[in-house]
């Protein structure tokens, strides 16, 4: 069953999981990349023992003051976390405690293997304050802020605001680090555990070494299907008395 299908069948409450498949190498190029915040310390705020499927908008701000956004599916369960951005082939599946992941493509109907980030999280305590009742995204929350520490030393500046309603899963986090800030809200929540087959890849899908050689193989095809000449109609003889005159002019 193709992915999208799958996707489309946990019935999110009000999420559609299903994007068809795309182009080669649509919008976000040919990067294997996974997003920094699946797999940074934010990552670790949004796990839950009882699993969530949730319609999440991601704002990134960048030091030139340009806030890109993009809308998807995540789901997750335990320590297993899946992002299926809007209008993309791809679908990202991303285990926390086991620091490893997939990039699943669509177009490619296969998956790789992510390597390991080197940049782990080695500790998260409360900042400094009491937690702050606020209202967000339609829901009484408890604000409180983080700080992450990384093993490179860097640090994450972390806001967080749980839903008092929902056994204290976060609709929205801010994180601040030294390349960015982002936003992540989350919204059309439903708990429970998704299906397992969902962090899974397809059994149908082709297994590539790498997330990277996959997105190499996607490039050469994409590459090799601009190269090839365009196909041209042949012009339409001339028609005398409703029948076609053969090239050379004979019957």
């Amino acid at each position: 069953m193709a992915l999208a299908a799958i996707l489309a069948g946990t019935a999110l409450a009000g999420c559609g999981g299903s994007h068809g498949t795309a182009r080669l190498g649509k919008e976000d190029g040919f990067t294997a990349n996974p997003p920094r915040f699946l797999v940074g310390p934010t990552s670790i705020l949004v796990t839950n023992a009882d699993g969530f499927s949730a319609r999440m908008t991601l704002a990134v701000s960048t030091s030139s003051n340009a806030t890109h956004t993009t809308s998807g599916v995540l789901l997750g369960h335990a320590s297993r976390l899946l992002y299926s951005p809007e209008k993309s082939d791809r679908t990202y599946i991303w285990d926390v405690d086991r620091n490893s992941g997939y990039l699943l493509s669509e177009a490619m109907q296969g998956y790789g293997p992510f390597k390991p980030t080197e940049r782990t999280t080695t500790n998260f305590f409360v900042n400094a304050g009491t937690p702050v009742d606020e209202r967000v995204n339609g829901h009484a929350c408890q604000k409180t802020d983080w700080i992450a520490e990384s093993s490179d030393g860097s640090r994450t500046r972390c806001s967080v605001w749980r839903a008092d309603d929902l056994h204290g899963l976060p609709v929205r986090i801010k994180a601040v680090d030294r390349l960015s800030e982002f936003t992540i809200d989350l919204n059309d929540i439903r708990l429970g555990p998704p299906p397992e087959k969902l962090f899974t890849p397809p059994a149908d899908f082709t297994a590539y070494s790498s997330a990277d050689s996959m997105m190499t193989e996607m490039m050469m095809r994409a590459t090799s299907a601009k190269q090839k000449p365009e196909y041209t109609q042949p012009e339409t003889p001339p028609r005398v008395g409703g029948s076609p005159i053969p090239p050379n002019g004979r019957y």
